[in-house]
């Protein structure tokens, strides 16, 4: 009997440690890269979500999209973005014109020359980090919630990878998600959304963010 109590009081605690990664798995599937620690209401609706593009729509549109133009004041301000400041001044503008197609080209491509600015701190860093932290689930040690931030980070981050630049031929029917090479080179039919655009502007906050992390850890160890 005492046995059974501590089994179960390890599997609750591992359950629990565990739970995020249900929002994480749809935040990956939505493209959607996410780097706060997630309150315990926002998770379970995630979770529960029929359809988790809707539930981001809502999410992101509640204080008149605030967090978004946040967001966005943010990388105007960042040396990787000063470069390219006057693309990415013009393609804010067509996206608060509501321009969301021609937003989507000009935010894959400041995210292009982003990402080749910041390569040095985006290869295995994030993972790395990920993965310590995963092997600190699997010993039932709780995390704290920059632990869960991180790895929330990292791990839908790498999906955005995974599927933004995914080589899909021109031949094959078009991707439901966002794909560079379709929009790129103008073989994207699908109309693009705000969320959309918000999407791709959160990956390159993405880029941000772990080009920062990587840079403390570097300063640190």
């Amino acid at each position: 009997e005492s046995f059974n109590i501590r089994f179960g009081e390890i599997t609750a605690k591992a359950a629990e440690a565990v739970r995020p990664f249900a929002a994480i798995g749809k935040f990956k599937d939505a493209q959607f890269v996410y780097w706060d620690y997630m309150p315990r209401d926002f998770m379970e609706e995630v979770i529960s979500s029929e359809d988790i593009n809707e539930t981001l729509r809502v999410y992101e549109s509640k204080n008149k999209y605030q967090k978004s133009d946040g967001v966005i004041d943010t990388c105007l301000q960042h040396p990787f973005i000063a470069p390219h400041l006057r693309l990415f001044e013009q393609t804010i503008g067509a996206y608060y014109d509501g321009q969301y197609d021609l937003a989507a080209i000009g935010l894959i491509a400041v995210i292009d020359s982003v990402l080749s600015e910041a390569s040095s701190n985006l290869t295995h860093k994030p993972l790395d980090r990920c993965k310590a932290i995963l092997d600190k689930i699997a010993k039932k040690d709780a995390l704290d919630s920059e632990e869960y931030a991180i790895i929330t980070l990292g791990l839908t981050f790498q999906a955005v990878v995974d599927t933004l630049y995914k080589t899909v031929s021109f031949s094959e029917k078009e991707p439901e998600y966002l794909n560079r090479n379709w929009i790129m080179h103008g073989r994207s039919k699908k109309k693009k959304s705000r969320l959309d655009c918000i999407k791709l502007i959160n990956f390159l906050y993405g880029i941000i963010l772990i080009d920062e992390l990587s840079r403390k850890e570097a300063e640190t160890s």
